[in-house]
């Protein structure tokens, strides 16, 4: 069965489970990247150094590239529904776990199971969202589940860390547990049964990592998003040292990053509708300029703020057509393809991350570190014209 053969939704009961979803996928996101705002406060109360506490970060998102693939295949013949229900609980508890944690090791090991249902939850989630959107708009609810992430960059990570500042960062992960048990229960009442089908056999599942196409796909998003993180990472540095930006801009910067990523997501679900493939090479391209621009003009501080805000655009943006494109290759098993392209992301994020932190290291300087980014992005569109048209 296709997700063309599963029943749609009334419109308002569509609506509500669209909301649900992009309220977890909020609380996810808060919880996946408020830990960057609170590192100096969560080293200082548990006694260890900022690079340790950024164990935080990488190990949440070793969990995602590790933890996801698994559990989607031990959830492969639940129903969807079933499984986020399942997915969304242990986020809450492991949320909780997190905000009661006595000590460094027992916090970075619920973060680590924690991490684990991330890709699962945007694998199912994504499935759910293209079996409730009418036909030829499944682009666009993919991409709106996606802007519960943009939103907790855009109002959940700075409202969290102000929390965290103001009371404490365990009062964060709480905060995130109680949105998490509102999105379970908004789940339960509001997906309607039956809205995809149950998962096939998990060996039938796990045999469409055979078809070079789909690893084509996952490469795609590797690099694609890769370029993003690698100039990403290094965005506050670069905008105070470079750009010549007093640190109290950088916050209102990487806001109106969230506003470009929000635009070019609503702009990148509706080219996704059309095509995929063609919405990539728009956008990755137009990345590959923007990133190249960046690195002439990040001297002059608007120039530096404009681009930011393009490269949000045209790379967040590519983030609905990036699942989309992975999951019609992996159309056999979209939910274990979405989850693994959750797992693409991560890795992509990680990898750009060493990138640019190497290319620091060893004195190129932030403007190579653009064209790094550039070079990486530039791959992806490579992979993507030997991939068939769909």
């Amino acid at each position: 069965m296709t997700l063309q053969d599963v029943p749609r939704s009334p419109d308002l009961r569509r609506s509500l489970a669209l909301a649900v979803l992009v309220l977890a996928a909020f609380a996810i996101g808060t919880a996946e990247f408020v830990v960057m705002g609170l590192l100096p406060d969560m080293a200082a109360d548990l006694s260890v150094s900022i690079p340790a506490a950024g164990m935080l970060v990488t190990g949440y998102a070793l969990g995602v590239v590790l933890g996801g693939p698994p559990l989607a295949i031990l959830t492969g013949r639940m129903a969807d529904k079933r499984t986020l229900t399942l997915l969304v609980g242990v986020f809450v508890v492991g949320n909780i776990a997190c905000a009661l944690a006595p000590d460094y090791w027992s916090l970075l090991v619920a973060r680590c199971i924690t991490a684990t249902v991330h890709g699962a939850f945007f694998g199912a989630a994504l499935t759910v969202a293209g079996g409730l959107a009418r036909p030829g708009r499944e682009g666009r609810a993919i991409a709106l589940v996606f802007s519960g992430v943009t939103l907790a960059n855009v109002a959940g990570v700075p409202l969290g860390t102000m929390l965290g500042q103001w009371a404490d960062w365990r009062a964060v992960f709480g905060v995130v547990a109680l949105i998490g048990t509102v999105a379970l229960v908004g789940i339960r009442l509001a997906v309607p049964r039956g809205v995809a089908r149950p998962g096939v056999r998990m060996l039938g599942e796990l045999s469409v990592l055979r078809d070079r196409e789909v690893l084509r796909a996952l490469a795609i998003t590797v690099f694609g998003f890769g370029g993003v993180f690698t100039l990403f990472t290094y965005i506050a540095p670069i905008l105070t040292e470079r750009s010549g930006l007093a640190p109290e801009w950088v916050g209102p910067v990487l806001t109106l990053m969230g506003v470009g990523a929000t635009c070019g997501l609503a702009l990148a679900g509706w080219m996704a509708d059309r095509s995929a493939r063609r919405a990539l090479l728009i956008l990755l391209g137009a990345l590959v300029v923007a990133f190249l621009g960046f690195a002439l003009f990040m001297d002059t501080a608007l120039a530096a703020v404009a681009g930011v805000f393009l490269i949000a655009v045209f790379g967040f943006g590519a983030t609905a057509p990036l699942q989309s494109f992975a999951m019609q290759a992996a159309a056999a098993a979209p939910r274990l393809g979405g989850t693994f392209n959750q797992s693409a992301f991560n890795l992509g994020n990680a990898g750009g991350a060493a990138l640019g932190g190497g290319l620091i290291g060893l004195g190129a300087g932030y403007g190579m570190v653009a064209v790094a980014a550039a070079l990486v992005a530039a791959v992806a569109i490579l992979l993507l014209m030997g991939a068939p048209r769909r």
